[in-house]
């Protein structure tokens, strides 16, 4: 899924959320990475970065000025296999961030981060919510969603057949933030990473003991 900005400053800035086949064919080495941990750190990309050999830093999203970013022909990469790829645009500020978001990173705010700590306008901030995990197929225990106030919320948290198991529906829970947040665009495509098989998801390979691991690639770049 490849989604291409034409507007101001934006245009020519591609977003794409990889299948599986076309991750396994991209060259990694070509993008500025991070070593991804499940934590809520963000790494400020700079001119001092544009040599360095990835991983930049321990970290689990990427943050870049638009001007800035435009001038150097690398992408911007994340890695999942169902956890949230998220990108988030301020198309004022030209601000732009590219995040992994699992569950634990999502518990610790990093979703949120970059807005609460004021990079980013909220009124003037798009987000793109990429293939996860989400619902019915992202099944989780007590000590997963007590972590997260929301958890009796039933539209979020949706009980499930025991007491101390429930249903994370994801994409709920990062729209309802980012709409009390009063972002101004939220694109979420809604595709599955575990009934979608183009995509890699690692609890469908644990539930069907299969051998297909990897990485689903999500980038952005300019091209003029």
């Amino acid at each position: 899924m490849e989604f291409d900005l034409q507007k101001g400053w934006s245009k020519g800035l591609r977003i794409c959320f990889e299948e599986a086949s076309s991750s396994d064919d991209f060259n990694i080495k070509t993008a500025l990475h991070v070593k991804q941990v499940h934590g809520d750190k963000i790494y400020d990309v700079g001119p001092e970065d544009l040599m360095k050999i990835s991983p930049l830093a321990e970290a689990d999203g990427m943050m870049v000025q638009g001007d800035f970013f435009r001038s150097f022909k690398r992408p911007l990469l994340i890695k999942t296999a169902d956890c949230v790829p998220l990108i988030l645009i301020d198309r004022e500020a030209e601000t732009i961030a590219i995040i992994h978001a699992g569950w634990r990173g999502l518990a610790q705010g990093i979703h949120t981060k970059l807005i609460d700590q004021g990079h980013f306008e909220p009124s003037k901030t798009w987000a793109w919510i990429g293939p996860s995990l989400s619902g019915r197929e992202f099944e989780v225990k007590e000590d997963m969603w007590s972590q997260f106030p929301e958890h009796k919320d039933p539209t979020i948290f949706e009980p499930g057949p025991t007491s101390d198991i429930k249903y994370f529906h994801t994409w709920k829970y990062l729209e309802k933030c980012y709409d009390d947040l009063g972002l101004e665009v939220i694109y979420n495509p809604e595709v599955s990473t575990y009934s979608n098989e183009a995509f890699y998801s690692h609890r469908r390979s644990i539930h069907r003991n299969e051998e297909r691991k990897g990485h689903n690639y999500t980038w952005l770049r300019f091209y003029e």
